[in-house]
């Protein structure tokens, strides 16, 4: 599905602009804009934790919500779900509303229920990346095989932002179960008939006693796989949006780990980027737009109502009291000096959002305006910071992705520096991503773009940004792999400033301050070499 937001709209003007590289800064900023709202506040996160600095931020809500401000919280129902006795919390609040994206569909919790198969503990070892506990659900279920919960069991946790990645593994191991001839019956082709289901017994180890149970078990499969795919759909979108103008945008969650510029021990910074601005168009706020389209959509639910797999009563406030980290009272009426002042730009908001075969609205909008800056002629680099790169190199998943790859590839043909910045081994909260993608990027090397690696000792890589020429200055959420445009929905920032003051800034702040290792021909090769085999590369291409 495209934006619907207009297209070709005349470009919206953002005024008091400031590019936040520090963390601390960034934390400062969202306190400011909450202090300053004065009719609404909107919020659309991926991760919210019940830390210092967001229980900080959440008292500000509810302070802003006590002085008559409208406060919308929407989160992603995977990524926040242990956090939802702190949600029922708040939207116990007067002016206080939350809803989550992507919770689990009432047709799927009864496909589960009708293969014997125990649901809560099945999607909570799902939302949790526990395959003993997936395994253990699977026991009596009259669908799948003694073998597809063997590879559960031995699927290995993965880190808190790599439950996406872990859900594409339990697909592949119960995929086959739908895929071995069923593509007909799930469109209602029943001629498909007994090959399919032989077929199916033969390859999902699925009893076949007669036709009619046969096809009966054949929808429910489809019906599960149908369900750990929408699973796969998350809220990604990272906005703060005060009175339907001034925003806070980029790639931050609400966590210590991105809001503290030396978090708590145990918890690893994040270099990331935001922006914040006032959007001045005169056909109102595409954020206030895009947020709308979250908001209302069919796939989003209220947090009070009940939920089959959470019971869970609204956490006391005073919990909230006691965790948040001691700060001032914010101050109405004060202006924010903090961050790297930018000059007032002409620009443009770009969303993807939940589509069934995904949305390449960003992709392509990437892909034009690298597109246009080498037909341009003009001098200059094309620089990408970007925490997750995994380009393909190929059709099957992405190919508005693939025209990425090829942009890069023909700029640096035209004889432009392009670099692409991202993650090591030793720095990325994602190694599986990392060690997936190092195929996709012996051509782009060998091609003349030149790929570094963040030096460890330096916290993880989190931005989602790039510079295109000295003029052009992108901001967002989207990482440049095939989650973004499949199963995330993203936002994107475009700022076009002629002086070339934001695109300098913000090389000196994201590329300038770090230490980087240049990525060779032979290294990445011998990392290809120590990856995993093509097929499972391609599922942990979907990690974040």
């Amino acid at each position: 599905m495209n934006s619907p937001l207009p297209a070709g709209t005349a470009q919206p003007r953002f005024t008091g602009v400031r590019l936040l590289a520090d963390n601390d800064e960034a934390w400062l900023a969202k306190r400011h804009l909450i202090g300053q709202a004065g009719r609404t506040l909107d919020l659309s996160y991926f991760i919210l934790e019940v830390d210092g600095s967001t229980s900080r931020l959440l008292l500000d809500l509810i302070a802003a919500a006590g002085r008559g401000v409208r406060v919308r919280l929407l989160v992603d129902y995977f990524l926040t779900f242990a956090q939802a006795p702190v949600l029922r919390m708040l939207a116990a609040v007067p002016n206080i509303a939350v809803r989550r994206y992507g919770p689990p569909s009432p047709g799927w919790l009864a496909a589960l229920d009708a293969a014997g198969i125990d649901r809560d503990g099945f999607i909570k070892g799902l939302m949790s990346t526990n395959g003993a506990m997936m395994a253990a659900a699977l026991k009596g279920n009259t669908i799948f095989p003694a073998r597809v919960a063997d590879t559960l069991g031995a699927l290995r946790a993965e880190p808190g932002q790599s439950g996406a990645g872990f859900s594409m593994q339990v697909l592949a191991a119960v995929a086959p179960a739908a895929e071995a001839g069923l593509a007909g019956a799930a469109d209602g082709d029943a001629a498909s008939g007994s090959a399919a289901l032989a077929a199916l017994g033969q390859a999902a180890g699925i009893a076949v006693p007669d036709r009619t149970a046969a096809l009966r078990q054949v929808a429910t499969v489809i019906q599960i796989v149908r369900g750990l795919k929408q699973f796969l759909h998350r809220s990604h979108h990272k906005l703060l949006l005060a009175d339907g103008r001034r925003f806070i945008m980029g790639g931050r969650n609400l966590a210590d780990a991105y809001q503290c510029t030396v978090p708590p021990p145990n918890v690893r910074a994040f270099q990331d980027t935001d922006i914040l601005a006032h959007d001045g168009s005169p056909g109102g706020s595409g954020h206030q737009q895009a947020f709308e389209h979250l908001w209302t959509h069919p796939h989003t639910a209220d947090i009070a109502q009940a939920d089959p797999l959470d019971e869970r009563p609204a956490q006391p406030l005073a919990e909230l009291q006691r965790v948040a980290v001691p700060a001032p009272d914010l101050e109405r009426g004060a202006s924010f000096r903090r961050g790297l002042e930018l000059p007032d730009v002409d620009g443009t908001l770009v969303d993807n959002f939940p589509a069934d075969k995904g949305d390449a609205t960003i992709t392509r909008a990437y892909t034009e305006r690298i597109q246009q800056f080498v037909a341009s002629g003009q001098p200059g680099a094309i620089d990408i910071v970007s925490a997750y790169v995994f380009l393909v190199d190929d059709d099957r998943d992405s190919p508005a992705l693939l025209g990425m790859r090829n942009a890069f590839l023909a700029a640096a043909k035209a004889g432009i520096k392009v670099s692409i910045y991202t993650n090591s081994l030793d720095s990325t909260d994602l190694k599986p991503v990392n060690r997936a993608a190092y195929p996709k990027l012996i051509e782009l090397i060998g091609a003349g773009v030149n790929v570094f690696e963040l030096d460890k000792d330096q916290g993880s890589l989190h931005t989602k940004c790039a510079a295109i020429g000295d003029t052009c200055l992108i901001v967002g959420s989207y990482n440049m792999d095939p989650r973004s445009e499949l199963y995330d929905t993203n936002n994107l920032l475009v700022l076009e400033d002629a002086s070339g003051e934001a695109t300098a800034a913000f090389r000196s702040a994201r590329i300038s301050a770090l230490k980087w290792s240049r990525l060779t021909v032979d290294e990445a090769q011998r990392l290809a070499g120590e990856s995993k085999p093509a097929s499972t590369a391609r599922l942990t291409s979907g990690l974040l």
